[in-house]
């Protein structure tokens, strides 16, 4: 059985910060807060953003449907990692998460984006020497001025927990300046 998105996140951190201590990681929050489903990855950042200490080392922020307008923000920060959250159709129950490198990530539907995350990613990859990942929502449904479907809200929930954790499974370890 594959590993959740978060033991897979945990392993890669501890990796992370055993070369550098100080690795900053860039969470991208992507999708549209007006249709739907399609919000979940903003939803992640925006309650991340209230809950996350101001020097955390984990950074939120919102892509919003071009983020590939924040690449520069990213760039400077120079994260060790880039962590794209998404709605895509992944092929599973509605609320899902699966995480994916960026290079293997092809053949995952996201919604509503000019540039594809995988692209995107491998951009970053590049031109900052991080790694990238991509955590995709499977939605419910996507319209203009719906609400958030309830598997999708429990999964922002979830992820949003999660990030929580594996910030305080590294206490003292924030960002510097």
């Amino acid at each position: 059985m594959p590993l959740s998105w978060i033991k897979q996140t945990r392993q890669l951190l501890q990796n992370l910060r055993s070369k550098d201590p100080a690795v900053k990681i860039a969470l991208v929050g992507v999708g549209n807060v007006l249709m739907g489903d399609d919000a979940a990855g903003m939803l992640v950042v925006q309650r991340l953003k209230t809950c996350l200490p101001a020097d955390s080392f984990i950074i939120p922020i919102e892509g919003g449907s071009a983020p590939e307008n924040i690449t520069g923000l990213i760039r400077n920060m120079l994260p060790g990692l880039v962590v794209f959250i998404d709605a895509g159709d992944i092929e599973l129950a509605p609320g899902s998460q699966a995480l994916f490198l960026s290079n293997e990530a092809e053949g995952v539907s996201a919604f509503g984006h000019s540039l594809p995350l995988s692209v995107l990613g491998q951009y970053l990859e590049k031109e900052v020497g991080c790694q990238s990942l991509m955590l995709i929502i499977q939605p419910e449904k996507i319209d203009f001025d719906i609400p958030v479907s309830s598997p999708v809200e429990q999964a922002v929930e979830t992820i949003t927990a999660g990030w929580m954790n594996l910030a305080a499974e590294f206490p003292g370890q924030t960002a510097v300046p």
